[in-house]
């Protein structure tokens, strides 16, 4: 073991196993994520359409930005009652689904 890695207890490398992607299409990708026996489904489409302020109805002006040309919706599906540090670990998963299609010039909500 390297030196610098003794007596560390807290690397998680397992997690990584808890990722099943179960549909991959042109214009959809659903993926099983589970995490300490719990599981959600994020579902990222594209809607081939630009951004609208409908995308934002959280935003009070609407958008503040110029709309790509191009819209990815996401989705987070669960069964189970999730606490708040859990739900904010699967909605964290799925920003990072999406985090490089923003340099894509796509908007995602």
């Amino acid at each position: 073991m390297h030196p610098l890695l003794k007596g560390r207890n807290n690397l998680d490398i397992g997690f990584l196993g808890g990722f099943n992607r179960i549909i991959r299409l042109r214009d959809l990708e659903a993926w099983d994520v589970t995490h300490n026996n719990k599981c959600c489904r994020i579902i990222v489409v594209d809607e081939h359409r630009p951004s609208t302020k409908e995308d934002y109805p959280w935003l009070k002006n609407g958008l503040e930005f110029d709309p790509q040309k191009n819209h990815i919706t996401t989705y987070v599906y669960y069964n189970e009652s999730l606490d708040e540090s859990e739900q904010h670990l699967f909605y964290q998963v799925a920003q990072h689904f999406s985090d490089h299609l923003a340099l894509a010039h796509c908007n995602v909500t």
